[in-house]
């Protein structure tokens, strides 16, 4: 935490002093080119010089997000962080309690239109993720939607689908080479929502289903002030977070010694939706390499769950 406080107070004090910092470059770039026939001369012209500037020596700290949004500006690329790396435990959080895969939190850095040659209007973004920089994409479908809610330098949440090109082994380059805008990962929007809005929104528009319990947690959190200070994200959220695991989530282990009898009537009682008094299941199946965790997601109420433990581990 201290680290962070010096970063922002040191970078504050940069960012409110840079016509300063940059004027004293320019004193003392004259003075020495003024006196370069001077035999006398010592850095005291330049000392004097730069003790007249007017630096701001109380300035008040900005976020750290707001720091690197500046770095950006003024530079064209981060080179003290990534702006969203205090929200990663923010992103963390709302998958788990949502199961989105699909739950992105994206900085927009640039939003550029393009027109198709049937005269429809698409959307292509540049976008930092906690992660990584990516493309995004609107389709004309969506992109007279999206133009008037996406704006550039704001944080988003949003819901879509990762592409990736595979590179061909001729198309592989150095790890230091910096890779074309074209060549970046896409992110297809579905689904968009300012940060202060939380992830709920958007989940609810694209009707994924959650229980009451995982609504009433994503809908109290106070958004608006976690948009102030990513920061204050505390232990409070993780702890909640584990208490919803331990209420609504079973872990449920199928070793490979189950009958094909027992696995038939395990499947018959699994869900592929959820509802309130469901309980979801995080599966493991066991291999020849140990037990591996299955993508697939399931659901099972409380009373089918004492069943499916029978199955699994039979007295």
């Amino acid at each position: 935490m201290k680290k962070t406080q010096d970063f922002i107070k040191i970078r504050s004090f940069l960012a409110q002093n840079v016509e300063e910092i940059m004027e004293s470059i320019n004193v003392r770039r004259k003075t020495k080119l003024n006196d370069t026939d001077d035999l006398f001369d010592t850095d005291e012209n330049f000392n004097s010089q730069k003790n007249k500037l007017n630096w701001k020596n109380f300035s008040v700290p900005k976020s750290k997000f707001q720091i690197l949004s500046d770095e950006k500006n003024s530079l064209g690329l981060y080179v003290s962080g990534n702006p969203l790396d205090e929200y990663k435990k923010i992103l963390d959080w709302a998958t788990n309690v949502s199961y989105a895969d699909n739950l992105h939190l994206v900085l927009i850095e640039k939003i550029k239109k393009i027109f198709t040659k049937s005269g429809g209007m698409m959307l292509a973004l540049e976008i930092t993720t906690p992660n990584e920089q990516l493309e995004g994409l609107v389709f004309p479908k969506s992109a007279l939607k999206f133009s008037a809610i996406l704006l550039e330098k704001e944080v988003f949440w949003i819901l879509g689908k990762i592409t990736r090109k595979e590179k061909k082994d001729d198309e592989i380059v150095d790890d230091n080479e910096i890779k074309e805008y074209d060549q970046l990962p896409k992110l297809i929007i579905e689904q968009a929502a300012v940060f202060e809005e939380g992830p709920f929104s958007i989940l609810s528009e694209a009707k994924i289903s959650l229980t009451e319990k995982r609504k009433e947690m994503l809908i109290a959190v106070d958004w608006k002030s976690l948009k102030e200070g990513p920061q204050k994200f505390g232990s409070e959220l993780p702890t909640k977070n584990e208490q919803i695991k331990k209420v609504d989530s079973h872990a449920l282990r199928i070793p490979r010694s189950i009958s094909p009898l027992s696995l038939s009537k395990i499947k018959s009682y699994l869900h592929k939706e959820q509802k309130d008094d469901y309980i979801g299941l995080l599966i493991e199946v066991e291999t020849s390499n140990g037990w591996r965790k299955s993508k697939a997601k399931a659901w099972v109420t409380p009373g089918d769950l004492i069943k499916v433990n029978n199955l699994v581990s039979p007295s």
